[in-house]
């Protein structure tokens, strides 16, 4: 069975720094990490990995939390052997895979004051042999769409609200405006313990799967996220009209959507858009078919309502729970050792200024960095920029505003796989973190 897959990322209108990461891995086994929109993939031969890691905490916390657990995840998956990895034991993998990612943010959160407490929650599918297997932590969710069936929820969050639906004391509908609809029970590095929750189901031909960010989920419903699925059986258009739905309405959040369809019913060949605990599934009833007229008709209804109910919220001043900031302590870590040199100034060299971030505009088609430090005080920022730079002359180091903190960063690298190579290859950048690094336009 084949698969092609696409993807969107986007900050949203609301933060002004993206916490969410991803991986998309059509042969993780082997290794292979970037994935050609185009392209299809047969699961009867590759293991397809699919995440989406939700980072929270203060300052660049939550993107370093997210970053380590999709890092944590092609590490684990790259190590495997293939005659270890049937169908039958590939729930237990993802479990002790999503459990590695935990211990390594925790582990991780302790050397930094600025990363304490940072976690993140995680979904992830592997696709292979004819199943999907689907395992997460926190309200990061998976959607499976079969033909002639209603969307259906594969994950349940692990949320406070979910909690209160499952015993009775909480509707959907209300579930929908709670004012602790964000609170999360589970995420990784954020508790000591962990259970994540794992499922494996049989696909089928024509199958649609959707990993999402509460960004997307959160801001349209399941009957409007089906809608739009049915609109098109190209997963990169998929992707795109979600992601436009979801900034219609409010983009309040960090928005990451990733859609696999397979072997899709024939269609005109796709443009060239640049790519970016085991529980049975629940009975679903199937329902009548919809024309796509009505479906089109029904998508523009929804994203003017949406548009007239923005403009409402704006002026009435209305404001949205975001999740609290923890207390920002002054102290850096040390990442990297040097012998310790006089502090001076580089007139002209541009090392005594820091690029100011008020109310940047940001773009999803990003680069990724190596941040190797933090510092309290952006003086000491600025002469380790300079060392690092005298180390590594061919690539561009930067000191970047990080709170009331400063971090040091390499950039830009065009993919994880080059900045990963990079790290490799250099052993003092062993305790260093791969993020992505939001790009001005």
């Amino acid at each position: 069975m084949k698969i092609r897959i696409g993807s969107k990322i986007d900050v949203g209108k609301v933060r002004d720094h993206q916490e969410d990461d991803m991986l998309i891995a059509p042969d993780a086994l082997n290794s292979v990490w970037e994935h050609d929109i185009r392209q299809y993939y047969d699961t009867n031969e590759k293991l397809i990995l699919l995440a989406i890691a939700d980072g929270m905490g203060g300052m660049n916390a939550g993107e370093v939390a997210s970053a380590i657990a999709i890092s944590s995840l092609q590490s684990f998956f790259s190590k495997l052997a293939p005659a270890a990895c049937q169908p039958q034991n590939l729930p237990d993998l993802l479990t002790s895979a999503i459990e590695q990612a935990h211990q390594e943010i925790l582990s991780r959160g302790g050397s930094s004051p600025g990363e304490a407490g940072m976690g993140t929650t995680i979904v992830a599918a592997i696709l292979y042999q004819g199943f999907v297997t689907v395992g997460w932590v926190g309200d990061s969710r998976c959607y499976l769409k079969r033909r002639g069936e209603t969307l259906r929820q594969l994950t349940t969050d692990h949320s406070l609200v979910q909690d209160l639906i499952d015993k009775g004391a909480l509707s959907k509908a209300q579930a929908a405006f709670h004012p602790q609809r964000n609170v999360i029970l589970q995420s990784l590095g954020t508790h000591r313990t962990l259970s994540p929750d794992v499922i494996q189901s049989e696909v089928h031909k024509e199958d649609m799967l959707l990993l999402c960010s509460d960004g997307l989920n959160g801001m349209i419903s399941d009957s409007e996220i089906e809608e739009i699925l049915a609109l098109s059986n190209e997963p990169q258009q998929c992707a795109a009209n979600l992601l436009k739905a979801a900034l219609i309405a409010g983009g309040h959040d960090n928005i990451s959507v990733i859609v696999a369809a397979l072997e899709p019913l024939a269609q005109s060949p796709p443009s060239l858009i640049k790519g970016q605990a085991r529980k049975q599934p629940k009975t679903v009833t199937p329902r009548t078919g919809i024309s796509t007229t009505a479906l089109t008709i029904s998508i523009a209804a929804f994203c003017l309502i949406a548009l007239f109910s923005a403009v409402l919220i704006f002026n009435t001043d209305a404001t949205y729970p975001i999740a609290p900031t923890p207390t920002k302590n002054p102290g850096a870590a040390n990442v990297l050792s040097f012998p310790d040199q006089p502090s001076q100034s580089y007139p002209g060299t541009g090392l005594d200024t820091v690029p100011a971030t008020s109310s940047p505009t940001w773009h999803s088609e990003d680069f990724y960095v190596i941040r190797v430090n933090v510092f309290a005080q952006k003086k000491n920022a600025v002469d380790f920029r300079k060392r690092l730079q005298d180390l590594y002359p061919s690539h561009q180091v930067e000191v970047r505003p990080a709170g009331d903190l400063f971090e040091v960063i390499i950039a830009q690298f065009q993919d994880r796989n080059e900045a990963a190579a990079f790290k490799a290859s250099h052993p003092e950048l062993k305790e260093s973190i791969i993020y992505r690094q939001k790009n001005k336009q």
